[in-house]
């Protein structure tokens, strides 16, 4: 059984050759792979993510699920389609000081679901879409979180030490 995973992987794949107008052998030559393995990824098996990251180079950009892994997508994805529900999801997130995550939710609004959803999964595609236009109306989008290494805030007037500062003066 495939997953969605795999299905638009080969599905953005076969989109990405074709939009680039190449043959499956260009194609191959480009990817620096051969043209049976082109074929057998393009046929719905499980496409590495190193040969991925080299189409969307060569198609001109780098997917928002490229830049942060799938695991953050994926909680960027879920926390978002929450938000567009009226879930209270960024008050929750700070809470929790989960700012990665935070951030992740606000890049993925940015910049939108990918075209290729559009494509394997409409519904999707379209919440997403519904989401990422309500965070841009309620001015959510002008949020610029930022994280140390760990995602865990520290220092500064955002940082632990302003927080404990401002607990003891209440």
């Amino acid at each position: 059984m495939q997953t969605v995973r795999q299905i638009s992987d080969n599905a953005l794949l076969r989109l990405r050759r074709r939009r680039l107008r190449k043959t499956r052998r260009e194609m191959a030559e480009a990817l620096g792979i051969s043209e049976r393995a082109l074929a057998y990824y393009e046929q719905n098996r499980p496409v590495p993510k190193a040969i991925m990251l080299a189409v969307e180079a060569l198609s001109g950009g780098i997917s928002v699920e490229m830049r942060m892994g799938r695991e953050q997508w994926v909680a960027a994805v879920d926390n978002l389609l929450h938000y567009g529900q009226g879930e209270p999801v960024v008050g929750r997130l700070l809470r929790e000081r989960r700012l990665q995550a935070l951030s992740d939710m606000l890049d993925l609004a940015r910049h939108g679901p990918e075209a290729a959803t559009a494509l394997t999964d409409p519904a999707l595609f379209r919440a997403l879409r519904d989401a990422a236009t309500r965070a841009y109306l309620a001015g959510l989008l002008m949020l610029q979180v930022s994280t140390s290494a760990s995602g865990d805030p520290t220092g500064g007037p955002c940082g632990k030490s302003a927080m404990r500062a401002d607990a003891k003066s209440r």
